[in-house]
């Protein structure tokens, strides 16, 4: 919670989840996109990098996003959580990609994604969250060929600091 936080997009003035800060404050987004708490972007990836400030044993990645199909509301296609010790040499943490993204749900819901981690915790002091978009609105949609949006709430990393070298 309240980690520096660098994100590649500007999120939609409509939904700010509060600014640039929101995926990092500790606040979950509610079953109600409009909360205040959401943050989105219609069209494009989301892609959120988290500086820990020290090095620490990654055991547990999540992030929440909204689905509201009639809102255009879409799961993003995947996401991918990625490492690093000093923040320009990355490896891969885990990765969700749900199946099916586009097809009809015609539920209205926050669903909290976990991003399973590749083999054993690792060693990170930056994590980059990648959101990628599920693309446009599919052809059974009403507004079919429209950009879709991606909305995101807390970026959740469970960590544990690591031992000082001696």
């Amino acid at each position: 919670v309240f980690r520096p936080i660098e994100l590649n997009y500007e999120c939609s003035p409509l939904y700010t989840g509060g600014g640039d800060n929101a995926l990092v404050d500790g606040r979950l987004g509610s079953q109600d996109f409009r909360d205040g708490t959401w943050q989105a972007k219609q069209g494009q990836d989301m892609v959120a990098t988290v500086d820990l400030g020290f090095s620490a044993t990654i055991t547990g990645l999540e992030t929440g996003v909204y689905l509201y199909q009639d809102a255009w509301i879409f799961q993003p296609e995947s996401i991918l959580w990625e490492g690093s010790l000093d923040g320009t040499h990355w490896f891969p943490m885990a990765k969700h990609g749900p199946s099916a993204v586009l097809k009809r749900d015609d539920r209205q819901i926050r669903l909290k994604v976990e991003g399973p981690l590749n083999g054993q915790p690792r060693k990170a002091r930056y994590i980059r969250m990648t959101a990628t978009n599920a693309g446009a609105c599919p052809g059974w949609h009403a507004a079919a060929g429209s950009e879709s949006w991606l909305f995101l709430d807390e970026m959740v990393v469970e960590a544990k600091p690591s031992a000082p070298a001696l």
